[in-house]
């Protein structure tokens, strides 16, 4: 084992990532913090992150399915400069919701 990981170190490129938190708003509007997370995202791309890890209640959420679909556009819009991968965890207001990264 300790040789396969010490192989492994050997050849890895290096790499680097932002983890990233609750872009929503509170619910009212639009379903993504305007003010934050696009500068987050342009951020993340001047300071060379490879992977974008956006953790837990990526939107709003809504009582209706267009809203939420809305919402999973304006989330989709805002991470789509993001130049390098991007993973979402989904949290409770994101969790039935039809969108994703």
């Amino acid at each position: 084992m300790f040789a396969l990981m010490t192989l492994m170190t050997a050849h890895a490129e290096p790499f680097s990532f932002a983890v990233v938190g609750d872009t929503q708003t509170d619910g009212a509007g639009s379903s993504i913090n305007w003010e934050q997370f696009p500068a987050v995202v342009e951020g993340a791309n001047t300071q060379g992150a490879t992977y974008l890890l956006v953790a837990g209640d990526l939107v709003g959420g809504s009582t209706s399915l267009s809203a939420t679909v809305a919402q999973w556009g304006d989330f989709e819009l805002a991470a789509a400069d993001f130049l390098g991968q991007r993973a979402g965890a989904r949290g409770r207001r994101s969790a039935g919701c039809a969108g994703g990264l």
